[in-house]
């Protein structure tokens, strides 16, 4: 058979080979492995015909070519086959998607609907955490496709969401000072007489927002509108729900045993609510990167007066709140929160922290070496009073209390 007349023939089978030869491969293979089966046989059939044309026999290359002709139409067929798998696994993963997205939302709302702040921020987290995820796949979809007009919608999504999510996740993100490990934590009622009580463990630890942690914290210092489920900031004295006013521990709880014994404190205590403090969360980013850090401001030691020092020279132009920036805190005096009993933090941490902040800055270079370093201060006791005073034979008798933590 002439040249011309075999591939005349070739095109007339095309089409009903692309249709007959469709499960030419077992139907148990995946449609991946039938397209790399197929284009390794049309590979083969290629060969073949390039050999019959150097051998000069025209049935040769009839049969040659006819092979070709049935391998590629077979290579069509499973090219097809595996873009319709994998438009059906897209569209099965994009339902799945949105299955979960609206899902969330729907427990996203009856939380709401509850009043259950706990259930609000878990619900809150979960929501939008899949709608970060979603349209960080939608703009990298986009990147690889060149839609422009997608890839600038999707990425404005996506800051939207990570926005939305930062509300809640970026206080509770252990920084710096902060490293809180969650397990392996008991829970006790608040103790009364904290110097005779067992010390109050917490099942969460402070920094996760919006739960019942939160407003047993705030509570035991008096600040909580449980109503409104608002807790006030200690140095602002703003009120804000915990999306603004969120805690901070003063000590870590992986606060190595050396510092502990350094400041005659139980590795135990750093779960008591004294160790804690409510800021609002910008305060508190900036407390626990060392940018700032909390002074003595009393004159004497019957005064509990206490002020921020900015460290980060930046840090006094940035705002905190709406219009405020931290330089309208720089000198301002303010009083810690105290417990049913009278008692307030442990003050000797802030000092601490206060010290160890002002190392830091020094090699950040915030400060001039002939800065005064900040003031130790704090009792070295668990107890906030002094009982007694030397007598005029050496002893000690009892005293007045006097405040002095």
């Amino acid at each position: 058979m002439p040249r011309d007349q075999v591939i005349s023939c070739r095109v007339e089978m095309g089409p009903l080979l692309d249709v007959e030869l469709g499960n030419t491969i077992g139907p148990d293979e995946s449609a991946e492995e039938r397209l790399k089966a197929a284009r390794i046989r049309f590979q083969k059939a290629e060969k073949a015909v390039s050999e019959a044309w150097a051998t000069g026999v025209f049935s040769k290359v009839e049969l040659a070519e006819t092979e070709m002709r049935i391998s590629q139409a077979e290579m069509r067929s499973a090219e097809k086959q595996f873009r319709d798998a994998r438009k059906e696994q897209r569209s099965s993963r994009i339902e799945q998607a949105e299955a979960k997205i609206k899902e969330a939302k729907t427990s996203y709302d009856e939380a709401k609907r509850s009043g259950d702040a706990y259930r609000i921020g878990i619900a809150h987290d979960a929501y939008w955490g899949l709608k970060v995820e979603q349209a960080q796949k939608k703009y990298e979809t986009a990147m690889r496709r060149g839609e422009h007009l997608l890839i600038e919608f999707w990425m404005k999504e996506w800051e939207r969401a990570k926005a939305m999510c930062s509300d809640y996740t970026n206080a509770r993100e252990p920084q710096g000072w902060e490293m809180l490990e969650d397990h392996e934590i008991e829970t006790t009622k608040l103790p009364k007489s904290h110097s005779t009580s067992p010390i109050c463990r917490i099942e969460i630890p402070w920094y996760v927002n919006k739960n019942e942690v939160r407003k047993m914290c705030a509570k035991a210092y008096g600040l909580l509108r449980e109503r409104e489920n608002l807790v006030q900031c200690c140095i602002t004295r703003k009120w804000g729900d915990a999306r603004q006013v969120v805690g901070v521990r003063i000590l870590s709880l992986s606060t190595p045993q050396g510092i502990l014994e350094e400041l005659n404190l139980d590795g135990g205590k750093l779960w008591d609510v004294r160790n804690t403090l409510p800021l609002l969360w910008k305060i508190q980013k900036a407390f626990v990167s060392q940018r700032l850090c909390i002074v003595s401001a009393a004159d004497n030691a019957y005064e509990a007066l206490y002020r921020i020092k900015i460290l980060d020279p930046s840090l006094a132009h940035e705002r905190y709140r709406g219009s405020k920036t931290f330089k309208s805190l720089d000198g301002d005096t303010f009083t810690l929160p105290t417990l049913s009993d009278g008692t307030s933090c442990f003050t000797r941490l802030l000092s601490y922290h206060a010290q160890k902040s002002f190392e830091h800055a020094e090699k950040m270079n915030w400060v001039f070496l002939t800065d005064p370093r900040p003031v130790v201060y704090g009792s070295p006791l668990d107890c906030d009073s002094i009982s007694f005073v030397a007598d005029e034979k050496g002893g000690c008798s009892n005293a007045e209390r006097v405040s002095a933590q």
